[in-house]
């Protein structure tokens, strides 16, 4: 299944607002319902992804629904579920330090082809400053899944974790700048 940049645009919009769509949806419907929804989601989103496979896609769904069948309340499932991403991102970035290039060189090679050496060991380095965040984070949104309330936890996962992302991104494309303007 392919589909045009736009819709592809709206279903990751979707995805970022994941957890304001659980607390408003919660507010209305039963846990139940609102998973099978974020779960339809989730599935069409990787199915129309031109890179997912669809065992990627099968994956990703059967490990959402394992977690919604784990936990006694589907509640605590369906906030697991940004825990699952922050753990799947971290692995991609540790198995592009066991298979090279790391994702932030391949990243950076976008912009800049020709990486020297000493820029190849900084993307390596910053690859794992990624992978500590990604850990961390995932971390912080098990705790907010596990033992706060649904206002905090969308308030870290749906606002808090991405204002972090952005600190690190920004942090770092600045260092690379001025690593950039060095050499």
């Amino acid at each position: 299944m392919r589909i045009q940049a736009p819709g592809l645009a709206v279903l990751g919009l979707l995805a970022l607002c994941y957890p304001v769509l659980v607390y408003a949806g919660l507010q209305h419907l039963p846990p139940w319902l609102v998973g099978a929804g974020l779960l339809g989601l989730t599935g069409l989103r990787l199915a129309m992804s031109p890179r997912h496979s669809p065992f990627v896609v099968a994956g990703w769904l059967a490990a959402v629904a394992l977690l919604g069948l784990l936990f006694i309340s589907p509640l605590d499932g369906i906030r697991l579920y940004p825990v699952l991403v922050s753990l799947t991102l971290g692995a991609v970035f540790t198995a592009s330090l066991i298979h090279p290039p790391s994702a932030i060189e391949r990243i950076a090679r976008l912009s800049e082809p020709t990486l020297s050496p000493a820029g190849v060991v900084y993307t390596r380095n910053v690859t794992i400053v990624w992978i500590a965040f990604f850990l961390l984070n995932a971390s912080i949104s098990t705790w907010t899944a596990v033992y706060a309330s649904l206002a905090t936890w969308t308030l870290y996962n749906g606002l808090v974790s991405y204002i972090a992302i952005g600190i690190l991104f920004g942090a770092e494309l600045l260092v690379r700048r001025r690593m950039m303007r060095g050499r």
